[in-house]
């Protein structure tokens, strides 16, 4: 697993941190409403706020790259995961802004956004300057910066250069942070004071002594779509399926995916709904991409049963957008494999 993004997934409850998520990214839309080009560069991408308990953890907040490198949306999901310990010595709002500005700007540092990389040469200044930027223009007091500073007293290498470069930026600019003395909002601890962090790993359906049919590796899916964690699920079941005989292999992957696709919103519909990035990326059909893909291409005979076959070749028409464009490659070896060629003869039947 990523080990980043199991921080993410360590949550206590994704529900639970909802409410931290909604109040930051209603700070960063603060900012962004009066930065129009940072605003339009930004909304390219899925980012979500998360609360994380790491005492070992210097930074109060980093950038996680969300996406597994066998993600066919790969660089478009982040999560900006804060250490609620080191947010919590924080009493102002505009102090959370100015650190939800500096890690959205190295969001934009990363897919090359012009008007960050002429700030600075590098990275970190380059992004205060930016934050910065975003905060007078979105109305937030200058002057709580010094309180995140503060966490950091010999901690950070280069932190006074970067100081230095920012103080620069702001006379340049003319920016005078003294114009909201006394106006600064108290940072709502309310919404992260409680979250904990919870070991989790999920567990292993082909380490239980009983070999796992369609129907619990369906069940699986389903919680996947929920919960996340999918990438140790593919690996285990691609080993699972290598084991198998392409016949055997082919079989159970169309019995599966005849249960779920049923079962879910079309993969179109999620894929094109701005809110719902997480919920495509865990979609059941997404996660059996690149599965299919490998285990089609597998030399041998295919066994796709009548049933699993009619309903499958069925959501492939009526989600065409996806599966002739989206994500071609990753389908086509099914796809020929269901060529009337290459279907089964009518002996073949059921499902196992």
């Amino acid at each position: 697993m990523n080990i980043d993004l199991a921080v993410i997934l360590c949550l206590a409850d994704e529900k639970k941190n909802q409410p931290f998520d909604d109040y930051a990214a209603g700070i960063a839309g603060c900012m962004l409403e009066k930065s129009p080009e940072e605003k339009a560069f930004l909304q390219r991408y899925d980012i979500h706020y998360y609360i994380a308990v790491n005492p070992e953890e210097s930074s109060i907040a980093r950038v996680v790259d969300a996406d597994y490198t066998d993600d066919m949306v790969k660089g478009k999901s982040f999560g900006v995961v804060f250490n609620r310990d080191m947010l919590a010595r924080l009493e102002h709002e505009d102090s959370l802004a100015f650190v939800l500005g500096h890690e959205l700007s190295h969001i934009m540092w990363r897919k090359g956004f012009p008007r960050i990389r002429d700030l600075a040469a590098d990275e970190e200044a380059a992004c205060d300057c930016s934050s910065v930027r975003l905060m007078h223009a979105g109305g937030y007091n200058l002057l709580d910066v010094a309180a995140v500073d503060a966490l950091y007293p010999d901690k950070i290498p280069g932190m006074r250069e970067r100081i230095a470069k920012r103080e620069s930026f702001l006379i340049e600019n003319g920016i005078f942070p003294g114009k909201r003395l006394g106006m600064s909002l108290l940072l709502r601890k309310e919404t992260f004071a409680g979250l904990q962090k919870e070991p989790w790993k999920r567990k292993s359906i082909f380490e239980t002594g009983k070999e796992p049919d369609a129907v619990r590796i369906a069940e699986e899916l389903r919680d996947i779509f929920e919960r996340g964690d999918r990438t140790e699920f593919k690996r285990e079941l691609d080993a699972f399926l290598d084991g198998k005989t392409t016949e055997e292999a082919s079989k159970i992957i169309l019995n599966v995916l005849g249960r779920v696709v049923t079962e879910f919103p079309p993969i179109t519909e999620t894929l094109a709904r701005d809110d719902s990035r997480r919920k495509f990326y865990n979609h059941p059909v997404s996660v059996m991409s690149d599965i299919v893909w490998r285990q089609f291409r597998r030399e041998g005979k295919k066994l796709l049963p009548p049933e699993d076959l009619r309903i499958v070749s069925r959501y492939m028409q009526d989600n065409r957008a996806y599966f002739e464009q989206r994500d071609r490659k990753f389908w086509e070896p099914l796809q020929r494999a269901m060529a009337p060629e290459a279907q089964v003869k009518s002996n073949i039947s059921g499902r196992i």
